[in-house]
């Protein structure tokens, strides 16, 4: 039997984009996928401008913006209003907040079986990695060194081998069950009803400001709408549901939609569910550093701030290259430590601003009565509108410093940093600051996204980057050297992790982060 280097279960969005990041250090991957292609759903269609900016890293950012269902019709921002021909209280983009000093991208919304698609395509590149759709993991089991997989196809059982397997597969994860990891509910359940059908009719019935997502805002029930693919009438909605109905088919949807929307149109139904809302957390992200959770398996949010897909690609980015360095024996595993050290207060932070978008809506509707008091209940919404898109702060500008690989610098503050707003920081701990080099090419066109990179912004200093170079190829792996103009940041030297967090900065190179950081974790 073959064994894999890491089986990754479950082949959505951050499973392909984990075996993307294992395909760029040649790891033997295998990936089991339940579902025979992209599920038709409604979910996790907006990408933000850090999730674009590890598109770059894939090579996959113009194909993901070419295929953004932005349009003249429907642009890329949210709406609240009454109902679709009521009145609008507030619009509201991320990308507003964003310029090409702080990110060379924009978030794009598609919906999430296009992204799926691409990242799909783009596996297919890596001779390292194997794709099996139709298998559904029954069982996971230890045995000595290895962890032994069995899938089922059709009314086949097969076993796989691996030295690391990777859960991405969903909030009802399997492999963390297994694990015997507690999925934590940091909130009670809401029923929500999701609904995807397909109209040409209904464009026509909207007069308020036009977006890609609308909040109505009238009914007592807690509603959105958006559109999937304006070409193809696709549309979908989320509606949460306090009623008495034990089966989706006891509702006339039909009318719900009439209802909420303030249009009568005409319409087909392609898909509709209940599903359970909840804040989840897993309370660990590894088990015995072999099995560890990413994504959905790892923390459940709430659709209020499309943090969810977001943090699930960080997860994937910050754990792809610490398994690749200790497969390929050029770190301790113990390197494995730090994946939950570092993600888990970035997931925790996330979950609890989702919940606070959730929970702020549902206050407001019981607050202000918008048939008594229009007025302040327009007013609190342009409040909220800005709360749930001003996040810059937490989408980029996280940081991870409760870490062994962070050597910070004597006085660095470790304030997280205000949500609302993202003040790019060239220190130790943080994502790389953006900066345009030469031939205004994006400073992420240029990292390397499989060593260390050292940055070196001074002049005169060929024998220094040569002898650390040496240094730390002897002590974990190879190290590329970036020489750009003098003063393009504001120290001399960061040394840049392959997941492009900063884990040290000098005006003079020393040894102190080898003692101090590096030292624990090299073979």
């Amino acid at each position: 039997m073959k064994i894999y280097d890491v089986i990754i279960i479950g082949g959505g969005p951050t499973g392909i984009a984990l075996g993307i990041e294992l395909g760029l250090h040649n790891i033997s991957t295998l990936i089991l996928e339940k579902y025979p292609a992209p599920l038709l759903s409604p979910r996790a269609q907006y990408i933000n401008a850090r999730s674009m900016e590890f598109f770059m890293r894939w090579g996959l950012d113009d194909e993901l913006k070419a295929s953004q269902i932005s349009s003249e019709e429907f642009p890329n921002q949210a709406v609240w209003c009454s109902k679709l021909n009521g009145n609008t209280y507030a619009v509201s983009s991320s990308n507003d907040q964003l310029n090409d000093d702080l990110s060379p991208q924009r978030s794009v919304r598609l919906p999430l079986w296009v992204t799926e698609g691409i990242l799909r395509d783009k596996l297919q590149t890596f001779p390292s990695v194997s794709f099996l759709k139709e298998y559904e993991v029954i069982n996971i089991g230890l045995e000595q060194d290895h962890l032994i997989i069995s899938a089922k196809n059709n009314s086949q059982t097969i076993n796989y081998k691996a030295t690391y397997v990777v859960a991405c597969d969903g909030a009802n994860s399997i492999t963390r069950r297994q694990a015997g990891i507690d999925f934590k509910n940091l909130t009670p359940a809401k029923r929500v009803i999701s609904v995807v059908f397909e109209t040409t009719d209904l464009k026509k019935h909207i007069s308020v400001t036009k977006g890609c997502l609308f909040y109505l805002l009238e009914s007592p029930i807690s509603s959105a709408i958006g559109s999937i693919n304006p070409s193809h009438g696709l549309w979908y909605a989320q509606i949460i549901y306090d009623g008495d109905a034990e089966t989706i088919d006891e509702i006339d949807i039909d009318q719900l939609m009439n209802e909420l929307t303030g249009c009568t149109f005409s319409k087909k139904i392609i898909n509709t569910h209940f599903w359970d809302m909840h804040i989840q957390l897993a309370e660990k992200f590894s088990y015995e550093n072999r099995i560890f959770l990413v994504g959905d398996s790892a923390h459940a949010f709430v659709p209020a701030g499309a943090f969810g897909l977001n943090t699930g690609f960080g997860d994937v980015v910050n754990l792809g290259w610490k398994l690749a360095a200790v497969i390929k024996k050029q770190a301790q595993p113990n390197l494995l430590e730090t994946y939950e050290m570092e993600r888990l207060p970035v997931c925790l932070r996330n979950l609890e601003a989702a919940q606070q978008n959730a929970d702020d809506m549902t206050a407001l509707r019981k607050k202000y009565n918008p048939r008594d008091n229009l007025e302040e209940f327009a007013k609190a919404n342009i409040i909220l509108a800005k709360q749930f898109t001003r996040t810059l702060g937490l989408t980029m500008g996280y940081a991870y410093f409760n870490s062994p690989l962070t050597h910070l610098f004597d006085g660095q503050s470790i304030a997280p940093m205000l949500k609302i707003t993202y003040q790019p920081i060239a220190a130790p701990g943080y994502f790389l600051p953006h900066i345009w080099v030469s031939n205004k090419q994006s400073i992420y066109s240029v990292l390397s996204a499989i060593n260390w990179t050292l940055i070196v912004s001074a002049d005169n200093c060929a024998d220094l980057i040569q002898a650390w170079q040496n240094k730390f190829n002897q002590n974990l792996s190879n190290l590329k050297i970036l020489i750009l103009e003098k003063n393009s940041y504001s120290c001399k030297y960061i040394l840049v992790r392959p997941d492009w967090h900063i884990a040290y900065i000098s005006d003079e190179l020393d040894e102190s982060y080898f003692e101090l950081c590096l030292s624990n974790f090299t073979k």
